[in-house]
C-alpha cells in the first residue's frame, strides 16, 4: 500500500522551464565528479551508502540497543529526481558537473544552491500530490496523511513562497548576489557528498531560528553542499541574504569552526543525520568507524526515524569530519 501511495505522488516537471516533456532522472549531486569518488564494490555490487537506506532487524526494531545496517545504492540512482528536462539539466549545470569547485565563483555557489533548492521543491510537490490522491494507504492512515499534506502545503506556500520564481529570475539575469556563503576545505578527501536545503531549529549556540509549531512564520532555509574531489572535500554552507536568522546560523557555525573544530564537526554531523536527507557516504568511511562509533551512528539514526526530533537542539558525540578539518 505504501509503495502505491509513493507512486501516486510522482511528478515529472522541469523546475526551470515548467514543462513535463523529456524529463530525466537528474542527479542533484554530480555523478561523474562526486558520486563516482565514493562508490565501492561490496559483495559484488558497486554503490554508496545513504543515511536514508537503513534496514533494521524486526526483532530489534523497538529495542533501544537494536542494530541496523546500511543498504548499497547505485550511483546511477543516488540523488536523482525527475526535476529537469535533459536540455536544461545539461546546460544549466555543465559548469559544476565538469569543472573543479571554486569557492570564489559566485556562479558556482549559486548553482549548487539552485539545484539543492530545486530538488527539495520537487520533493515537496510530490509529497503534496500523494497526500491529496486517493489510495488504500491514505484510507488506512488518514489522520497522519492529512496532517502530512497540510504541513507540506504550508511549506510550499509559506516557507518556499516566491523563492522558486526568484531563483529562476536570478539565474536568467545572472544575479548571484542573493546568497551568503561559508566555505571550508578539508585537508584530505572525506568520502561524503550532500546537497540539500534544511531548516534546523537551532544554531550551534542554541539560538532559536525555526519553530515547526509556529505556523505563521516562514522557516529559514540553510543550504548544505558537501563536494568531494580527488584530494580534498569542500563544505559549502549557504543562506538567503534576506533571512537574517539563517545568516546568524551560518555566522555562528563559521565562528565555531575557528575556535572549536570538534564541536563544529559534531554539530555538522548531527545536521547531516537529522536534517539533510540527500547525504551519501562511501562504504569505506562507514567501515572505518570503530564498533562503538558505528553503533553510536546507528543509534543516532534510529530515533530520527522513529520519533519526531526535528524541533529539538541536537548535537551528538559522533564527528565524521574528525582529523580532516
Amino acid at each position: 500500500m505504501y509503495s502505491d501511495f509513493q507512486r501516486k505522488g510522482r511528478i515529472r516537471k522541469c523546475f526551470y522551464c515548467g514543462k513535463d516533456g523529456n524529463i530525466i532522472s537528474s542527479h542533484s549531486i554530480s555523478e561523474k565528479r562526486c558520486l563516482s569518488l565514493l562508490a565501492e564494490k561490496i559483495n559484488g555490487q558497486i554503490g554508496i551508502y545513504s543515511f536514508k537506506d537503513i534496514t533494521w532487524s524486526k526483532e530489534h526494531y523497538y529495542d533501544a540497543y537494536g542494530f541496523g545496517d546500511f543498504e548499497l545504492v547505485g550511483i546511477k540512482k543516488a540523488s536523482t529526481f525527475k526535476g529537469f528536462c535533459s536540455c536544461h539539466d545539461q546546460s544549466l549545470f555543465k559548469l559544476i558537473d565538469e569543472t573543479p569547485f571554486d569557492s570564489k565563483s559566485l556562479e558556482q555557489c549559486f548553482l549548487y544552491c539552485y539545484r539543492a533548492f530545486a530538488r527539495n521543491f520537487h520533493s515537496k510537490n510530490e509529497e503534496l500530490k500523494r497526500c491529496n490522491a486517493e489510495s488504500e494507504y491514505k484510507e488506512w492512515n488518514l489522520a497522519a496523511v492529512e496532517e502530512e499534506g497540510e504541513g507540506t502545503d504550508l511549506c510550499l506556500s509559506l516557507d518556499m513562497g516566491d523563492y522558486p520564481d526568484l531563483m529562476n529570475e536570478w539565474l536568467d539575469s545572472r544575479d548571484y548576489t542573493h546568497f551568503s556563503h561559508f566555505h571550508v576545505e578539508t585537508k584530505t578527501i572525506l568520502p561524503i557528498a550532500a546537497s540539500s536545503t534544511c531548516e534546523p531549529p537551532y544554531t550551534i549556540n542554541k539560538c532559536r531560528i525555526n519553530d515547526y509549531l509556529d505556523f505563521l512564520t516562514p522557516l529559514n532555509h540553510i543550504f548544505i553542499n558537501i563536494i568531494p574531489e580527488d584530494d580534498k572535500t569542500h563544505i559549502l554552507i549557504s543562506a538567503f541574504n534576506d533571512q537574517p536568522k539563517a545568516i546568524q546560523f551560518m555566522e555562528e557555525l563559521e565562528e565555531t569552526y575557528k575556535l572549536d573544530k570538534d564541536k563544529f564537526g559534531r554539530f555538522l554531523t548531527s545536521i547531516l543525520i537529522f536534517h539533510v536527507e540527500n547525504t551519501f557516504l562511501s562504504p569505506s568511511l562507514i567501515n572505518s568507524l570503530t564498533n562503538f562509533e558505528r553503533r553510536n551512528l546507528l543509534l543516532n539514526l534510529k530515533p530520527g526515524i522513529q520519533e519526531n526530533l526535528y524541533n529539538r537542539y541536537i548535537i551528538g558525540d559522533l564527528n565524521i569530519f574528525k582529523n580532516t578539518l
